[in-house]
């Protein structure tokens, strides 16, 4: 007797192995996609836990991208956040300068417990309850971090962010001047 048809077991073995690939393959686009939200879009709000008026915190992303640290007034904390650290090798971020260019940001090291260490990436929070300012390139996205509690914008090439990273501060200033009286 010639055998044609594949057995019950042989179906249920193959629907496992392609259920197992499945469940693999989603969970790390789901990992890769949750990477880019809680690491830039809400970069300040991660912080804000931490942060009280008058103080100064700075977030260090360093050694090679493997390791962070957060520092409030000079003291190195031993708190954590919530953000994945390898997705921080990724990026690439810029500020403007007075030309409204975009310029390559290269972060200063810092001495952490006695040793000097190359700065990925650096995120403070002033005294005065305003932050840093970036634009941040991950992935095909442009996150534009501004330096109070405005929210973060996500655009998809550097010249729409750069547009938009300069005339916030225009805007600011004409909206003040429009709303007093002199």
């Amino acid at each position: 007797m010639n055998k044609k048809a594949f057995t019950l077991i042989e179906l249920i073995v193959v629907i496992v192995i392609i259920g197992i690939v499945y469940a693999v393959v989603l969970n790390n686009f789901k990992s890769e996609q949750n990477i880019t939200p809680s690491n830039f879009a809400n970069l300040k709000d991660k912080f804000l836990p931490f942060y009280k008026r008058g103080d100064l915190l700075e977030f260090y992303v360093y050694d090679d991208c493997s390791k962070s640290a957060i520092i409030i007034n000079n003291e190195l904390q031993d708190k954590k956040v919530d953000l994945n650290i390898k997705a921080f090798k990724d990026i690439q971020v810029y500020k403007t300068d007075k030309f409204a260019d975009p310029k390559k940001v290269e972060f200063a090291p810092v001495k952490i417990d006695n040793r000097i260490y190359d700065v990925c990436f650096k995120f403070s929070i002033f005294p005065n309850s305003s932050s840093s300012s970036y634009i941040v390139h991950f992935w095909d996205k442009y996150y534009i971090l501004y330096p109070y509690m405005i929210e973060t914008k996500i655009v998809s090439n550097l010249k729409e962010a750069v547009d938009i990273f300069t005339n916030q501060d225009i805007k600011k200033i004409v909206s003040y001047e429009t709303s007093h009286d002199f």
